[in-house]
This record gives C-alpha cells, structure tokens and sequence, in this order.
C-alpha cells in the first residue's frame, strides 16, 4: 500500500543557497572522462566519431591541426581494446592533399565504420573541391594502409558519362560496414549519389545511384545501410527536382559485382531522410514530411507516423536503428529543440516520449543486441553545455517503467562540466559528440570539450565517457552484434547477430501522484539571506547564479506533496530579454520596443532532482536583467522507486506575481 511523504523543497538561483545545493555530478551509470588527442592541434571542428566491433573493441576519429604541414589539418585516431583501454594514439595526414575540417555542424564530419570482426574504415573530404579519401584497416589489431581517392572512373551520369574527379564537391559522405568488413561509403556529388563496396579493404568501382533531372533539379544525401550479416547496402536519396520530394531508395548488393537495384520511390513531401537494415535484411526509412511529422518504412510496410500528431520536427536529421529481433528505435528533434523517441517492438509501435527538455542539439540514437537503447544529446547542464542520454533498458524497470520497451522519464546526466567530469581543463564545454554501443549494451560517447572561461586559451580536447554494464534481457547469454547511429548525413546503423531475447520481468507500473504544487517570491539585497526581504523595487529584477553583483536579486521557492519516497525532477525556463544598455551574459539579447510589448527573444532551461534525501542543483539562469514582465515556467514529474513518473504539474508566473495552476 502507499504511503504519502510530504516533501517541502527550497530551491534558489542564488549564491546564499549554492553551498548546499552543490551542482549535480555525472551519474553514476558513466565514467568520468578519458582524454584521447594531444595536447594541442584540437579545435571546434574536430567533430569525433567513434564506433565499435562485436568483441568490444572500439575505434575514435576526429580532425585535427597536421603537425607536419603547418596551416594543414589531419585526422587523428585512438583504439580500444575489449577490457576498455583506450590506446594506440595514431595520425593519418592527407598524403599531400588537404584535409577538410569543417565548422562544427557542418556537413564534413570524419567518416568512420567498423565492421563486426573488426575491420574498420575512416574516410574525409579533401581538397579545396571537396573530393573524398579513405583509409581502411584489415582487422581489429591491423594498421592503417594509406590514404586513397574515393572519388574516380566513370560512372554514367544523366545519360552521359561522366568522369568523377577530386574538384567534384562531395556533399555528405556515409559510410558502413558488414560482418566480413565488406561494405559501402557513399556521398552525393554532382549530379547523383555515388557508392562505392568495401571488398577486403579495398574499393570497388564508383556505382552511380542518382542522375541529373531533367529540370535541372539536384539529387540530396545519401542515407546508408548495410546488413551486417550479408554485407547487403541499401541508398536512400531525395530528388528535388519535383514536387513534393519523393525518397528513393535502390539496393546494393555485394554480390554479384555490387550491382545497383532499380530505383523506387518510398514517399513524397519530405525533408530529411535516415536509413538502416532491418533484422530480416529490409530497408527501414524514416523520414521528416514536411507540416506533418516524421515517418517510419520497414520494407514494404508503412509508412506509419510515429510523432505526435501536429507536430512538425525540426530540420534535424531523424535516425532509425535496428536490434537482432527487429525492435526499432527512432529519435528526432522537435521545433523546440525536445528530444523524442518512439519505440516498435514485437511489431508494436508504442506512443512517442519527449526525452529531454528544450535546446537540445547533436542528436545521436544507438541500440544494442539485447535491445537496451540510448539517446543521447547536447545540451547545457549547470549552464555550460554538457551532455544528456536517455536509455531504454528491458530488463532494469528504473530506466524503462511501465512498458519495458520504453524509455526512462528523467534524463540521466552523463557530462556535467561545472562537476570535473572532463578532466584537463577548468570549466570546460561541450563542444561536439558521438554516440555508439557494444553489443552487450555498455555506450561510449566520444566528445570534444573546451575551455569555457573568458580570458583563457581556447584549447580543445577529445575524450571518451563510457557507461556500465546495463541490465539488458539475455540473462547469461551472450548477444552476437551491435548497433549505433552511423556515419554521416543522420544515418543510422544496423545491428548484427541474434537472439532468443527473454521477456522483462514484471514491475510496479502504478505512477506516483503529486497533489500541491506552488510557488513563492522572495526578494533581497546581494550577500544577504534568503528570508530576508526588500521594502522597495525597481522595474526589473536580477536573475543570478551567485556570482557578485549588486543590485535586487530574487528567488524562489517551490513546494509540493509526492505520493511515495522517490526522485522529483523541476525545470524552470525562464523567458525574457535586457534591459536596453544593461551589462548582461552572453544568451541575453537586448529588449527592442516590440519585444518589450511581450514578444520572447531569451529561453533558458534549468533543472534540479531530489532524491536520495540529497538535493541535487543542476544550474540557475545566468547572471543578467529580466523584465519584471519577463515570464518563468515551472514543470514538475515526480517518480518513484520503480521509475514510474507521475503526470506533470506546471505553473506559470511572472517575476512579481507567480500564479499557479
């Protein structure tokens, strides 16, 4: 039977309270940090990869400065073997054509592929054209062969032969690999999509899979999947040539040469488009239509939508990956920057979850054999950016309540900057992640991070953050492949083996309640306590996180009553923007006379979880001025010991008059 535990909690943006209410560290589901790259040559646009094999050994790539050509760049590798050692430092340098090292969130990240037994491929973009380059390794223990030209022969080209060259522009290049480290890299270049099979860690012939329409329109991606058993690729490309936009899909088999199947379209209207192989050898699409959400096609079934209705996602690419027993995992980006998932296992599709709370970015989804999943993204955690991960695991009802093929309702922090979690450096952010998984369910995030205080060198490093063991639904057996979200262009990878996967035990289902939820304000002057107030105000208030400042500062207490002893999660955004000539933070924007009148131009997340009789902070705005009209918004999900969530409450007011509801 439930008992009902009255929890009152002070939570306050300012310094007075910051002593006890300590930032919270990463959880302890994740290692700290290890530190792969060098001491120097690091910048925003190393933008590392990392991927894994069947026996555990992994691989991370990322760009760097050459330190043998001044003003050229390089790739730089780390390895690690089955017991967890990353090592093998290595560095792979252009062979006398330029390495192309994007801005972050550009289209030219590293491309990286590991086969199951270990065979493994890095690729990039070269040249001041944009050609492309790859190197391959023969085996988990094999060395890296030179670098070489992907991008050339002859290919037929809108009905003309067309001589591909390294000035062709490659835009978006994937890549994947299968069990005997046969597989594909493809790019779109020109007039098409191009692939080209990965034969014992060798190349095969460039294989055009787009032509030049007819209306001059273009062909956008490819998306790349590839059977991890079979080596069998599929290419998915978008013709923008018409519309609405269809997806095309053709089929590449090794077999035979690495022949190219015909043509056919999937669908229409769409925007952006992700791709894996299912566990019988299918295709599985998904795919933004534009104004109606995103869609999911598992070889000749579908499409079914798998967002909420109404809801139009973000141009963030959605990614779709596949477990041995055919369990599908999808995740995406909504306008607001929330992360969803939906989840489709034994043929059902289940209801999408919002993971995260808004502003998240670099979006990644990974799923092992035995089905435990994760989502993983950017976003700022004490302030500075850090990283989050959301995990499906059948077997451990604290991560997936309720329906045992669903995710867990509280984010779990894997990266939190302001808790030393990133070693080297003092404050550091988040500047770029990747996300992959072994096949007995344990993730590792490759991340660079930087130094975020003013004044300091902007340095870089690249690392790795692993998680533990999960629980997964195998018992004693041991899963015979993995899966994690690709290479390239939102493409999510296949996952190799099988499994005779065992039903997740039975758990409370029952969700906790929360009966009050309110707020209250209170004023006083910096340095001095919470209870002590104000007599007088001015028109606008100071939002601070502790830092010295004089002036009116504020802060606020919310109350509630949960039902059952358990962990209670609160978010706070607050919305508004300066004061015109104020000194503030970098985030806030200037009010101008529209934006006075109501208009929101600043948003900003924070979040604290109470559980375990400890409080844990995870941040506060930053220092700044808001306008007394400026408006807060306050959710609360309570969960209890088995993970299950209560149904949220919500109150809204602004920085004079907080009215609940």
């Amino acid at each position: 039977m439930r008992t009902f535990l009255r929890t009152a909690i002070a939570i306050s943006a300012l310094g007075a309270l910051l002593l006890a209410l300590a930032p919270g560290a990463a959880s302890a589901d994740w290692s700290g940090a290890v530190r792969l790259s060098a001491d120097d040559g690091i910048t925003d646009t190393a933008l590392p990869q990392v991927a894994t094999d069947a026996a555990g050994d992994g691989i991370a790539a990322w760009f760097q400065k050459d330190p043998t050509t001044a003003g050229r760049n390089a790739v730089g590798y780390a390895t690690r073997a089955p017991d967890g050692v990353w090592t093998s430092r290595g560095l792979i340098s252009g062979a006398g054509e330029e390495v192309i090292a994007s801005a972050a969130g550009s289209e030219f990240p590293v491309v990286l592929a590991e086969a199951p037994t270990g065979q493994a491929l890095i690729a990039w973009v070269t040249g001041t054209e944009h050609g492309l380059a790859a190197t391959t390794r023969i085996g988990a223990d094999g060395p890296f062969g030179p670098p070489v030209p992907i991008t050339g022969g002859l290919v037929p080209c809108g009905g003309n032969v067309f001589a591909l060259s390294t000035d062709d522009e490659v835009v978006g290049p994937s890549a994947a690999m299968g069990a005997a480290g046969n597989g594909w890299i493809a790019w779109n270049s020109h007039c098409g999509a191009y692939a080209r099979s990965i034969q014992g860690g060798g190349f095969g012939t460039p294989l055009g899979a787009g032509f030049m329409a007819g209306d001059g329109g273009s062909i956008v991606g490819p998306a790349l999947g590839v059977d991890p058993t079979s080596g069998v690729g599929v290419l998915a490309f978008r013709e923008e040539h018409t519309s609405p936009v269809p997806v095309t899909e053709r089929s590449l088999s090794f077999l035979g040469g690495g022949a190219l199947g015909e043509p056919k379209q999937i669908a229409g209207n769409v925007r952006e488009v992700g791709l894996t192989v299912g566990s019988a050898g299918e295709p599985v699409a998904t795919w933004i239509a534009s104004g109606d959400g995103v869609y999911v096609r598992d070889g000749e079934a579908g499409p079914v939508r798998v967002s909420p209705a109404g809801q139009d996602p973000a141009g963030a690419y959605p990614q779709v990956v596949s477990s041995p027993d055919g369990t599908l995992v999808v995740a995406w980006r909504d306008l607001e920057g929330d992360v969803w998932a939906a989840v489709r296992h034994a043929g059902v599709w289940g209801a999408p979850q919002q993971l995260s709370d808004p502003h998240a970015e670099d979006v990644h989804v990974a799923i092992a054999a035995d089905d435990v999943a994760y989502v993983t993204w950017r976003r700022e955690v004490s302030q500075i950016e850090g990283v989050e991960a959301s995990v499906m695991d059948p077997g451990d009802p604290t991560r997936s309540p309720g329906d045992p093929w669903g995710f867990q309702p509280t984010a779990e922090v894997v990266v939190d900057p302001a808790e030393g979690t990133l070693p080297s450096l003092i404050n550091s952010e988040v500047t770029g992640s990747a996300l992959t998984v072994r096949p007995d369910g344990v993730a590792t995030v490759a991340l660079t991070w930087a130094n975020s205080l003013p004044g300091h060198t902007n340095t870089h490093v690249v690392g790795v953050i692993e998680s533990t063991a999960p629980v997964g639904i195998l018992g004693g057996e041991t899963p015979g492949g993995g899966g994690d979200g690709g290479s390239g262009g939102g493409i999510g990878g296949g996952s190799g083996g099988s499994t005779s996967g065992k039903p997740a035990p039975g758990r409370d289902t029952r969700p906790p309640a929360l009966t009050v939820f309110n707020a209250t304000r209170k004023f006083f002057a910096t340095g001095t306590k919470l209870d002590k107030k104000v007599a007088a105000r001015g028109d606008k208030t100071v939002i601070d996180n502790g830092l010295p400042k004089a002036g009116l500062q504020v802060g606020t207490v919310f109350k509630w009553t949960q039902d059952e002893a358990g962990k209670a999660r609160l978010s706070i955004v607050y919305e508004g923007c300066a004061i015109t000539g104020a000194k503030t933070a970098p985030g806030y924007k200037t009010c101008t006379d529209k934006e006075k009148g109501g208009k929101v131009v600043y948003r900003k997340t924070v979040a604290a979880t109470r559980g375990a009789n400890k409080l844990t902070y995870l941040g506060a705005a930053q220092k700044g001025l808001i306008p007394s009209g400026g408006v807060y918004k306050a959710k609360l999900v309570a969960v209890d010991a088995a993970g299950n969530a209560s149904k949220p409450k919500t109150l809204s007011f602004n920085v004079d008059a907080p009215q609940g509801r």
